[in-house]
């Protein structure tokens, strides 16, 4: 998934799949992986539930790490990991496309679980 960090900074949407008009959280996802031929649907539980769930010790980098109660009850947000204990994602309108650190104490306290979408 080297390819996501090629949109780092582009701009936050809070609808939207596309660089030009900018990202939500799911909409980068599903962007990423429709580059790389891999169905993610556009919509968090569908996401979720789309997938086999792997546990968290055993990350690999491509898998989507969901969060649940950060902007919205529920699950709301998804990152792709990238290995080394980090992510990409879409996070808010002020970074747009950023990295982050999985063991961040505000992305644990929301951790909810990880899939892998690409097997």
């Amino acid at each position: 998934m080297a390819s996501a960090l090629e949109y780092l900074g582009a701009p936050y949407a809070t609808i939207g799949d596309s660089p030009t008009t900018g990202f939500s959280c799911i909409g980068f996802v599903h962007f990423i992986f429709a580059q790389h031929g891999v169905d993610v649907p556009y919509d968090i539980p569908m996401a979720w539930n789309s997938e086999p769930h792997v546990a968290l010790d055993d990350l690999l980098p491509g898998d989507l790490l969901f969060y649940s109660n950060t902007v919205f009850a529920g699950l709301s947000h998804v990152g792709i990991y990238i290995g080394n204990g980090k992510m990409v994602g879409a996070d808010n309108f002020t970074v747009g496309v950023t990295i982050d650190d999985i063991t961040d104490s505000y992305w644990m306290q929301h951790f909810t679980g990880v899939t892998r979408p690409w097997r």
